[in-house]
């Protein structure tokens, strides 16, 4: 087993852990009488962000991965992972109104996605590879910023859309180029 291997399959099992904790909220999510469109765009949104970070980790595979790497390298995964519970609740716990809960939870969350677009842009910036990624990555950012400001649910509305576009357009865009080995 290479060093990448064995770096892909712990950030793997984490990576897996918090899409299982998205997987447990889809059906509550989905209830017609609690049901908000907005928080089941961000559940699609975060799954579609763990697939493109573990799919994004086969940059790392010629890197020399040391300990401060390897700690470096769970950062997404673990703000992700942090990211999931807080959309989804244990069924029997579900709120009255999944929209009520991603108001309750908003700070937290756009203050993780402000981290992982941190982070993504300090891992880019070592690796130096895919420049494509950062316009999307920035515009993830902005996304974020205004979601923090805001309680407006019709603004909310079209940060999610526009999350889910920037993500799947052009993160998935890019990502789906890479480089052979």
């Amino acid at each position: 087993m290479t060093q990448f291997e064995f770096v892909l399959v712990a950030i793997s099992i984490v990576m897996a852990l918090g899409v299982s904790r998205l997987l447990d909220v889809v059906g509550p999510a989905l209830r017609r009488d609690r049901r908000s469109w907005i928080h089941v765009g961000w559940v699609v949104q975060k799954f579609f962000n763990h697939v493109l970070w573990w799919w994004s980790l086969w940059l790392g595979r010629e890197s020399r991965w040391n300990l401060p790497l390897y700690l470096f390298g769970f950062g997404g995964p673990g703000v992700l992972y942090l990211q999931a519970p807080a959309l989804a609740t244990p069924s029997e716990d579900a709120p009255m109104s999944w929209q009520q809960r991603f108001f309750e939870i908003r700070v937290p969350f756009f203050v993780g996605n402000i981290v992982l677009v941190a982070i993504t842009l300090v891992a880019q910036a070592a690796v130096g590879g895919f420049s494509a990624v950062i316009p999307p990555v920035l515009l993830l950012g902005l996304l974020a910023i205004v979601g923090l400001a805001t309680t407006d649910i019709r603004v909310h509305a079209v940060i999610v859309i526009l999350a889910l576009t920037v993500q799947a357009v052009g993160l998935g865009g890019a990502l789906l180029v890479t480089p052979a080995p």
